[in-house]
């Protein structure tokens, strides 16, 4: 027969009322102490058996994780809940093969507490359990903050402690023995449970206790009268104050926002710093700026190109090492849009990039407005509360140099009135396969500067439709060239691969989902390989000029789009909006176009902003280009022919060759000493081409002597520039006589070859050059051999 339940009481209580022996096992002791727990309701007994069974090396892993779970719930019954949140937090760290535990663990550990501003300053808080142990001890856990930060203390009190206590004493001092404290307070009540780091007393203002980087413990003493009866002590490791950024939004109901911004970082210079600058946007007003003690900051602002640029005097200088912590106050608009086709939807959505070349902790507060109601956020598990009839919204993340975080929310808000953004879809492509547009560089004082060259030709990769967007530029000053592809799919026109390639290096990229590969190569040989993260819907930016030609375009038409440049590694926001349709005239034509702002943020701040011109016809040809300090124009548009060759003519001079297909040609409007001079630019910039004409010697030597000459001062610009002695070869082009020959040289530690051909007409002498990295020369050479065959001239020309 089963005995009954009022027998089971007594006999576990005359069980658990002796000395546990150290022998039982933990799968025994677990039992006991469980039903000591929940069925005798004895709290003091099983939390006894529970220290025993996590102070027992020898137990099974899974049994001490019980208990870590057990005796957490315990404290939570006595009300003990600090101690409760602090075992939790280490079942959840040292036991995560135990996930059935640890999920409910998650269950009753609080979300990240939402920061609490003293000042400028961020509220950090230290738990810890007083017990009635007097003696010395180790500290039972440790906490982890930063320096210049506001620190509050919290305590627990064994129940059975707390009646006896009088006064408590709170104490910081560096972790080594026979340190003194740095800070301490005396007489705390005993009702007190926390105190912050440099109150005296009730209603004191913090003082500023400034805890270096470094290891301290901070203890509690229970006293009563002059005998300390508990203790409680925890490890604390201040931190060196990393770059902070801390914005708090509070979001009024027309999607406009009143900000206060906090910046803290340390004046890394070895001079006093006497003043502090930054840049924001247009559509960001500071209204107001004052120091960490509250005392108003001067400060002054300029327009500056596309920039508003800030310059703040400091209230007194900071030493080297010291703290600048400074806060701005103002309004903010444009942030929160309206979600396409959902009645009273918002949504706000901020990608952040600190770009400030080292880890950034960034903090972000979001109040919305009254009646809100929340959908979803990114990331997901960002803590919310409700306060004041009010949900607040609160992320904290350390963002590594480089590096970015995304913001997003989405909310229901009945009568929502904020103004519309056009979503950036893109519709079928206005451009034909093998489509090329030319523009025109010019200088801002209407100096022809050089030219560039967009191509779009359809293809497939992995049995998908793409479009490969290609663009070439040249510019004559400082002979710059680019070559960019974007090989994007159909219809969504996301990126899968491209590269640039320029006189920084050749950056090659690969995007797959959130992320990018991005690789730079130099001479061939990889420099730098990293994967960056990017937003799930991200554009690479030398596709920028061809998806907005795919936008459904009209007057009053504005959206935004995440963009992603390859040579900066950094993910931006392109903004678009059509001001007017307007009629303009450029050497292609004139055209009915559609004029509109672009400009690019970083974060908030404005990066640039530039006007172009798109033809509202139906093949959107990017017709106008101004940024600043350049103006494109389109000089044609026409189509080309996969595969076949072109030609080219100087009527002038008479001289023509043709190109083998994908090959460009650029006439310099300042060809300098020469009489005329053209770039060639081949496919994928794999070599630096050109024609050059100018007038003979006037005592006409022979084309060999010419050759060597020129040869010679060539050479002595070049590094261990060496002509191949059997290279030289003499023969007819054009009917003409010429010759040609083959050299090696290094170019930043890069072996190149050069390729040279001389002809020599009555008075005028031609020439073409091509130079490649070896690597590249067995591909190269024949195209240019074709050039150089092709090439004619005009008798008399």
């Amino acid at each position: 027969m089963q005995p009954s339940f009022p027998m089971l009481i007594v006999l576990g209580s005359l069980l658990l009322s002796s000395p546990v022996p150290a022998s039982q096992s933990a799968s025994v002791l677990l039992e006991k102490a469980i039903y000591a727990e929940q069925t005798v309701g004895d709290l003091a007994q099983a939390v006894e058996i529970y220290r025993k069974i996590i102070d027992d090396a020898e137990a099974n892993r899974r049994h001490v994780a019980q208990a870590y779970y057990r005796l957490a719930m315990c404290y939570v019954k006595q009300g003990r809940t600090i101690q409760a949140h602090d075992l939790l937090r280490k079942l959840v760290k040292r036991f995560p093969e135990e996930t059935a535990l640890v999920a409910e663990a998650g269950k009753y550990l609080p979300r990240t507490p939402f920061p609490e501003l003293v000042g400028c300053r961020v509220k950090e808080t230290v738990f810890l359990s007083i017990s009635a142990d007097t003696a010395d001890k180790a500290p039972e856990s440790e906490a982890t903050t930063y320096e210049y930060g506001c620190l509050e203390i919290q305590w627990d009190v064994d129940p059975k402690l707390a009646e006896r206590v009088g006064t408590f004493t709170v104490s910081i001092r560096p972790a080594k023995k026979g340190a003194q404290a740095v800070w301490s307070a005396s007489d705390v009540a005993a009702g007190a449970r926390s105190i912050i780091c440099g109150v005296g007393k009730p209603g004191d203002k913090p003082a500023e206790v400034h805890l270096k980087p470094g290891v301290y413990e901070v203890t509690v003493d229970a006293n009563k009268g002059s005998d300390r009866i508990g203790r409680g002590l925890v490890r604390l490791r201040v931190k060196p104050l990393p770059m902070t950024q801390i914005m708090v939004d509070d979001i009024q109901a027309d999607g406009t926002i009143s900000f206060r911004n906090i910046g803290q970082r340390v004046n890394a210079s070895d001079q006093p710093l006497r003043a502090t600058g930054f840049c924001n946007s247009d559509f960001i007003e500071i209204q107001r700026m004052t120091d960490d003690r509250g005392r108003e900051l001067k400060f002054t602002v300029k327009h500056d190109g596309e920039t508003y640029r800030y310059n703040v005097a400091l209230n007194e200088p900071v030493p080297p090492g010291g703290a600048v912590i400074t806060s701005s106050e103002g309004t903010a608009s444009g942030q929160i849009a309206p979600v396409a086709g959902q009645k009273d939807e918002l949504e706000y959505r901020m990608q952040h990039w600190p770009s400030a070349g080292q880890a950034v902790r960034r903090i972000e507060v979001y109040r919305l407005p009254e009646g809100a109601e929340l959908l979803e956020t990114t990331p997901r598990d960002m803590s919310r509360r409700t306060r004041d009839g009010r949900i607040e919204l609160f992320v904290e993340k350390m963002i590594p140099a480089d590096d970015s975080i995304l913001t997003a929310f989405r909310y229901r808000l009945p009568g929502a009135s904020v103004a519309a953004k056009d979503r950036a879809e893109p519709v079928a492509a206005p451009w034909v396969d093998g489509e090329v547009m030319r523009l025109r560089l010019n200088s801002a004082a209407g100096g022809e500067l050089g030219s560039m060259w967009w191509t779009a030709d359809a293809a497939k990769s992995g049995g998908q439709a793409i479009w490969r967007i290609e663009s070439y530029m040249v510019i004559t000053t400082g002979d710059m060239r680019q070559f960019t592809r974007v090989d994007a799919k159909e219809p969504s026109f996301l990126p899968t691969t491209a590269r640039t390639k320029n006189w920084m290096g050749d950056f090659r990229a690969t995007y797959a989902g959130e992320k990018v590969d991005l690789t730079m190569f130099k001479g061939g040989k990889v420099v730098s390989s990293r994967q960056v993260k990017t937003p799930e819907r991200v554009y690479d930016n030398e596709q920028a000029i061809a998806l907005i030609r795919r936008l459904p375009l009209r007057k009053g038409y504005h959206t935004s789009f995440m963009i992603f440049p390859v040579t900066g590694g950094v993910v931006v926001e392109c903004r678009i909006k059509v001001i007017e349709q307007e009629k303009v005239t450029v050497p292609a034509g004139t055209f009915d176009a559609y004029r509109m702002t672009l400009q690019i943020y970083a974060g908030r701040v404005k990066a640039l902003e530039h006007t172009l011109w798109i033809s509202a016809d139906k093949h959107r040809y990017l017709v106008k280009y101004d940024a600043g300090a350049a103006l494109m124009e389109l000089v044609e548009a026409y189509r080309r022919e996969t595969g076949q060759p072109t030609s080219f003519r100087k009527e002038s001079l008479g001289i023509s060759l043709d190109l083998p297909s994908g090959w460009l040609v650029y006439e310099s409007p300042a060809p300098g000493t020469y009489r005329w001079l053209a770039y060639l630019l081949p496919p994928e910039l794999k070599a630096s081409s050109s024609v050059v004409a100018n007038e003979a010697p006037a005592e006409t030597p022979s084309v060999r002597a010419i050759a060597e000459a020129e040869v010679q001062r060539v050479g002595s610009a070049l590094s261990g520039y060496k002509v191949r002695p059997d290279s030289w070869a003499e023969a007819k082009v054009a009917g003409l006589p010429s010759i040609s020959c083959v050299a090696d040289y290094t170019d930043k530690d890069v072996e190149m070859v050069e390729y040279r051909t001389y002809i020599l007409d009555r008075s005028m002498l031609y020439w073409l050059e091509c130079r490649t990295a070896k690597s590249e020369c067995e591909s190269v050479r024949p195209e240019f051999d074709k050039i150089v065959k092709t090439f004619s001239v005009k008798k008399g020309g």
